[in-house]
């Protein structure tokens, strides 16, 4: 009896193994930021946009980003940098490899042909001379001539720029990932970041200027404003040892545009005191509120 109960449970637990949908799987997505020119971008602002997990990192100085232990599942890509537009794409990590995807931030065809016009020429106001009235004096009428067929005026060609090849993601192995030293710094970096997650430090992470300066550099998104959405943003800021922003990981949001602005604010206009250790400045974490209501 108690061996038919045993192969009954362990079949059962096989069962339910089985059937229980991989959703502790957990991916890695890579890349490298770069302007029109391939020039490496440091700094720029990376995030993840899914229903269920959203986190933001910053490039290194060569322009990689990684993101490590991100959920099974179909996400928003989006990449920014402060003075160029906003890169987005949809992506599906369906397995647990490693990823790239590259990122290229291009100025707006728009600004450059803004940039590219002829300035019109300046009119000046003067009294007319007699030259002036004789030359604006009307001309003798000429014998009547048939009038010409008129020829259809062609249109120019319109010639447009070659649009880049859109970057293609694709799987890479550890080996792959120590043949580019950049790529494996920013691996090696985000790791440290994810183990100083758990560090117990003496003293937490402090905003400089309290959360004060913080919500002075808030701008309320514009498509939140018209939709009249209030809320807040709750997130984990994981912090390095010298007061830097490393990752952002969004634990509650009342809208994405939300978590879009507290990335920006986090990653460009904010400093913060380190978390001290045994009298020693570490990286650890802090958890911040901001909240978002309509004057």
């Amino acid at each position: 009896m108690a061996w038919r109960f045993a192969a009954s449970l362990t079949v059962f637990l096989a069962l339910t193994i089985a059937l229980v949908p991989d959703s502790f799987s957990q991916a890695r997505l890579v890349g490298r930021v770069t302007d029109e020119e391939n020039q490496p971008l440091a700094a720029a602002i990376v995030y993840v946009i899914s229903p269920n997990f959203t986190q933001a990192t910053l490039t290194n100085a060569s322009g990689y980003f990684t993101f490590l232990d991100l959920p099974i599942g179909n996400y928003l890509l989006k990449a920014y940098k402060r003075g160029l537009p906003t890169w987005q794409k949809d992506i599906s990590l369906s397995s647990p490899s490693t990823i790239r995807l590259d990122v290229k931030l291009a100025e707006k065809s728009a600004t450059l042909a803004a940039a590219n016009a002829k300035t019109p020429s300046k009119v000046t106001a003067k009294e007319p001379k007699e030259r002036d009235l004789a030359e604006a004096r009307p001309a003798r009428p000429k014998p009547e001539q048939e009038p010409k067929p008129a020829q259809e005026k062609k249109e120019p060609e319109r010639t447009t720029a070659p649009t880049p090849p859109e970057p293609k993601a694709e799987t890479l192995s550890d080996a792959d990932i120590d043949k580019d030293e950049g790529l494996r710094q920013s691996v090696e970096e985000a790791k440290l970041t994810n183990a100083s997650d758990a560090i117990k430090p003496d003293t937490k992470p402090e905003l400089i200027g309290g959360m004060e300066a913080l919500n002075q550099k808030i701008i309320y998104p514009a498509i939140a404003r018209e939709r009249g959405l209030q809320g807040g943003v709750i997130a984990t800021v994981s912090v390095d040892s010298l007061g830097l922003v490393r990752k952002v990981t969004i634990l509650r949001s009342t809208d994405a545009s939300f978590s879009e602005e507290v990335f920006r604010v986090l990653s460009e206009d904010v400093r913060f005191k380190p978390a001290m250790l045994n009298g020693k400045p570490v990286a650890a974490t802090a958890v911040i509120y901001v909240e978002f209501k309509l004057k």
